[in-house]
C-alpha cells in the first residue's frame, strides 16, 4: 500500500485517471512520493482538470486592462522600465521606458502585445532575446502553468500559430504536434 490506497487505485491515477480523487488522498500521495511544492501544485491542477464536475469556485477572468490607479503607478516609475502583465502573457500596460524597451513586441501586429506570442512566432524575438532558448523555455514553462491553474480557459492555452510560419520549438515545448501538410492532395 502508498498512502493508505490500494496499489490498483494507485494504478489508476498513475494512468491519469484522476476524476473524483480527493484533496485528501492527494495530500496523502504526495507526502508519500516526497513531491516538492511545484509537483503538489501540479498534482492538484491535474485532479481539477479530470473533474468532471464545474468548480463550485469559479475561476476569475483573466484581465485585459488595468485599474487606472496601475497605470498611474506605472507612470511613476521613472527610473527603470516597468510593465504588467496577466497569466496568458499578455502585456497590458507600460510605462515610457517600457514601451521603448518592448517596442520590437509592441510593434508587431502578430503578436497582439503578448509575449508569448512574440517568442515563439515572430522572427525579430531572436534577435530581440540575447538567449533565445532561455526565453522560449521560460514563456512556454509560464503558459504550462497558467494552462494547468485554469485548464478550462480555451483563450490562455498556447498562442495559436498562424499557418504562415508555425513554430516547432512551441509545438516541441507545449507538447502539440505540427501538422504535416498534404502532398497528396491537389489543389
Amino acid at each position: 500500500m502508498l498512502a493508505g490506497m490500494s496499489s490498483d487505485y494507485y494504478a489508476k491515477m498513475e494512468r491519469g485517471n484522476l476524476a473524483g480523487v480527493s484533496p485528501e488522498v492527494l495530500d496523502a500521495l504526495t507526502r508519500a512520493l516526497r513531491l516538492d511544492e511545484a509537483e503538489t501544485e501540479r498534482l492538484h491542477d491535474l485532479a481539477r482538470a479530470a473533474n468532471p464536475h464545474p468548480s463550485r469556485h469559479r475561476a476569475r477572468p483573466v484581465p485585459a486592462t488595468i485599474r487606472p490607479s496601475l497605470q498611474r503607478f506605472l507612470d511613476a516609475v521613472t527610473g527603470a522600465p516597468a510593465w504588467i502583465v496577466n497569466q496568458r502573457a499578455d502585456i497590458l500596460a507600460t510605462n515610457p521606458l517600457a514601451r521603448a524597451l518592448l517596442a520590437p513586441l509592441l510593434d508587431d501586429p502578430d503578436t497582439r502585445n503578448n509575449s508569448a506570442r512574440f517568442v515563439f512566432l515572430s522572427p525579430a524575438a531572436r534577435t530581440f532575446y540575447p538567449q533565445w532558448e532561455r526565453a522560449a523555455d521560460a514563456a512556454a514553462a509560464n503558459l504550462r502553468t497558467a494552462a494547468g491553474r485554469n485548464p478550462r480557459d480555451k483563450a490562455g492555452q498556447a498562442p495559436r500559430q498562424p499557418r504562415r510560419h508555425p513554430s516547432r520549438r512551441l509545438s516541441r515545448a507545449l507538447g502539440i504536434p505540427i501538422a504535416k501538410p498534404s502532398t497528396y492532395l491537389n489543389h
